[in-house]
């Protein structure tokens, strides 16, 4: 998944595929923002999500109206939930001064299978380079318990 800047400075996100990651053919078609009742709506900025699988569900990190990271979980394309808060925050000293005040937003990820967990390194004000943990069991919990969706309200799969 990409972010492609239009003239007009609008990011969209756009999907993106390659046999070797290098050479890339993108889809010229948008991929469309939609709420939880499937009505589209479009961001007030569209950052480029990290998307990683694992077995069959893949897990989804996206920076959100340029404050802090916000998380999701799909399989396949259906979203099972939507985490209304924010897992990264500006906090620090760091995260709050500099280039672009008041952002974090995650860069990359390590995660180790055996144990499940998580090192993520964000961006901090634009300025900064910071490195948080966590583990796989303690962000699906925060997810689960903080989502703006739950499996009863939407039969999964449809969506």
């Amino acid at each position: 998944m990409f972010r492609g800047e239009q003239t007009n400075g609008i990011p969209y996100i756009y999907l993106g595929r390659s046999k070797d990651a290098i050479h890339w053919d993108f889809d010229e078609n948008k991929i469309r923002f939609v709420d939880e009742t499937g009505k589209e709506f479009m961001p007030v900025y569209a950052y480029d999500p990290r998307l990683v699988k694992v077995e069959d569900t893949y897990y989804i990190i996206w920076c959100q109206d340029f404050y802090g990271a916000a998380i999701g979980m799909a399989k396949t394309t259906d979203v099972k939930y939507r985490c209304q808060n924010f897992l990264l925050t500006p906090e620090e000293w760091y995260e709050e001064r500099g280039f672009v005040p008041n952002v974090t937003f995650p860069c990359a990820t390590i995660h180790d299978s055996e144990t499940g967990r998580i090192a993520i390194y964000y961006g901090a004000a634009d300025t900064y380079v910071g490195l948080a943990f966590t583990t796989v069991e303690g962000i699906v919990d925060y997810i689960k318990k903080n989502s703006v969706i739950r499996p009863s309200d939407t039969e999964i799969g449809r969506r």
